[in-house]
């Protein structure tokens, strides 16, 4: 999971308007469009399990030709004719997947939710329902859905990151702390074993990379993005001096290989923070300490210029309010 308190714009139709309806995609290719007509043929006249089965074969191929659009039209419609709740809940599973792929997250979110329901005990559904939340910017229900998942596997790691990711932008930075301080304690007794991929969710490195994102195949890289996070989070805090000698630390003790992905997953939630909260002054600070810890000085001393541009704005008001306040 990511950092994102995205605003939602709910868009509201009249209801009665039919050109208001969702267009069905129609795939390019001729045998595909073959496939989802007779499917659709056959739910149409109540033979569900058999156009369930076609609809099926279709994502399955169109996902092989990387159809993408293709597989998420089929996989919408099979859910419905889905025979077993079984069958459902693999669609879903799938459909989210591939939606969250797309960047479509809105649909994502509508998958995983159906997911959820049907599968209210699985750990791994609850994880991805809890990011695809975090990612239209659902940050309540996404606390929530880790919650659930990390009540459900206490050893979900992944889960763990992304819970103190929802307790930060849910303004529990006491929480935040703690969590990250729990996982990173885990990462140095080598209990993160699986490999993490992160994709850029700020404007700024989706700009300037031409990767989509870092992956974390080192245990090293892993134990650092967890300290990186809880720097992060003493910043959250208002205590800038723990964070700047967390990174300092990171910075002097850790092999340059597994710091650069593990700061450019922090650099990047950081980013995207500050584009949502650009008023959180911290945040400034705090991307200026990770661009110098990643040795790009000119770009520390931008944000700090920026940091001290923005002070000399507000100075003014602070000395107004001061004297309100009868303060010298």
């Amino acid at each position: 999971m990511r950092l994102a308190p995205l605003a939602l714009v709910v868009l509201v139709a009249a209801p009665v308007l039919a050109q208001d309806e969702e267009k069905k995609e129609e795939p390019q290719d001729k045998d595909e469009a073959k496939l989802l007509r007779k499917a659709r043929r056959l739910a149409e006249d109540g033979e569900k399990e058999e156009a369930f089965k076609l609809f099926d074969q279709l994502a399955s191929q169109a996902q092989q030709k990387s159809h993408t659009d293709t597989a998420i039209t089929a996989l919408e419609e099979a859910r419905p004719c889905a025979p077993t709740p079984e069958d459902e809940l693999r669609v879903c599973r799938s459909l989210g997947s591939l939606c969250m792929e797309r960047g479509d997250h809105s649909r994502c979110v509508k998958a995983y939710r159906r997911a959820a329901k049907l599968a209210p005990e699985d750990a791994k559904v609850m994880n991805s329902f809890g990011y695809a939340l975090h990612l239209v910017g659902n940050e309540d229900e996404s606390l929530e859905a880790f919650e659930k998942c990390i009540a459900l596997d206490p050893d979900c790691y992944e889960a763990s990151y992304s819970l103190g990711l929802a307790y930060r932008l849910t303004g529990h930075a006491k929480k935040a702390l703690r969590t990250h301080q729990k996982l990173a304690d885990a990462a140095k007794e080598g209990k993160l074993t699986i490999g993490w991929y992160f994709s850029w969710e700020s404007k700024q490195m989706k700009k300037e990379t031409s990767q989509t994102g870092a992956n974390l195949a080192s245990a090293g890289s892993r134990t650092a993005v967890c300290e990186l996070e809880v720097a992060v989070d003493h910043a959250f805090n208002d205590d800038l001096e723990a964070a700047e000698d967390a990174i300092s630390k990171l910075k002097e003790g850790t092999a340059k290989d597994d710091l650069d992905p593990a700061l450019q997953v922090v650099l990047d939630e950081t980013l995207r923070a500050l584009e949502i909260r650009p008023q959180h002054l911290q945040l400034r600070y705090l991307v200026a300490l990770l661009w110098d810890a990643k040795g790009e000085p000119e770009k520390a001393k931008a944000e700090l210029e920026k940091f001290s541009e923005t002070e000399k704005k507000i100075r003014p008001f602070v000395k107004k309010a001061r004297e309100k306040l009868g303060e010298k």
